[in-house]
């Protein structure tokens, strides 16, 4: 025989039906609060990737970039293994958009990414360059006026001593002039050693605005500093004992000097270019400019 049930049997199931409902409540909790705090993680990962595949891109682009620079007036040379720095800016910013489509077309292959290089010629660093290659043929003697009228500033002095060398930087205004010495056991410049080493049959030395590095056979030094003033002549000194070493000087505003050694300062040169570099992936877009021989703080 079958009896209805009292009120205690229907508050028994109002409790298990309250019962249920708290535990589904609960449970749709927890996926939302589980869902709040995991996402942000996945996006947090997502666009870390992405900021280091952008900042690996234009790493490669910055070491394309230079190459292409100092190979981009090699036809101009009397060889081809020359690489000097400085371009025609007409030229190289042709050199230019060749490199960002090859660069997207091998870029693409293995990640979803856009990339966007453009050479700033209104940023274009005009003067002069003088180059000695170290080659015998020339007829040097005494001194020879490398450069005249620069601007004060030096892009680039690099040399590869075999012998001992002497260049003046020299502010006409002024009268004054400082010194860059090498010799086979040290670098000097305005009467204090920058740095000293062992006998070495060869001193290569770049400064690219007065910051970079010494090598020799068997040292380097990479913490190298050096102000050169407010110059406007450059004069290498000895220059009969300098065959066999290279050097390769570039300023801002300078004119080719009254010496024989190579120099070029045409119309429209660029020595030392700016880049606008833009990459762009599904999860993250960045921009940025750099000129290819930039020193931190300069």
């Amino acid at each position: 025989m079958v009896t209805r049930g009292g009120p205690g049997g229907d508050r028994g199931q109002l409790v298990v039906i309250a019962a249920l409902m708290i535990a589904l409540t609960v449970l749709a909790s927890v996926v939302l609060l589980n869902t709040v705090h995991t996402s942000p993680d996945v996006t947090v990962r997502s666009d870390a990737s992405g900021l280091a595949d952008t900042d690996r891109s234009a790493t490669e682009l910055r070491d394309e970039l230079r190459t292409a620079f100092l190979a981009a007036n090699a036809s101009e040379m009397t060889t081809n293994d020359n690489r000097l720095a400085y371009a025609d800016q007409t030229h190289l910013k042709s050199v230019v958009k060749s490199i960002e489509t090859e660069y997207n077309d091998l870029a693409s292959t293995d990640r979803a990414m856009v990339v966007n290089v453009t050479y700033n010629h209104s940023a274009a660093v005009e003067g002069a360059l003088t180059y000695y290659s170290g080659s015998g043929s020339m007829s040097l003697s005494g001194s020879e006026t490398l450069l005249e009228d620069a601007d004060g500033k030096a892009p680039l002095v690099s040399l590869n001593a075999t012998t001992d060398l002497t260049l003046e930087f020299n502010d006409t205004d002024t009268n004054t002039s400082r010194f860059l010495n090498v010799t086979s056991t040290s670098v000097e410049f305005n009467g204090s050693d920058i740095h000293t080493f062992n006998t070495s049959s060869f001193v290569q030395v770049d400064f690219h605005n007065g910051t970079g590095e010494i090598r020799t056979v068997d040292d380097f030094y990479g913490n190298a500093n050096v102000d050169f003033g407010d110059f406007n002549n450059v004069t290498l000194h000895d220059s009969s004992t300098s065959v066999g070493s290279t050097i390769e000087i570039s300023a801002e505003g300078a004119t080719c000097g009254s010496g024989s050694v190579p120099c070029v300062d045409d119309a429209g040169m660029d020595l030392n270019p700016t880049f606008i570099v833009r990459t762009a992936d599904p999860s993250v877009t960045y921009e940025t400019q750099f000129t290819l021989f930039e020193v931190s703080g300069s």
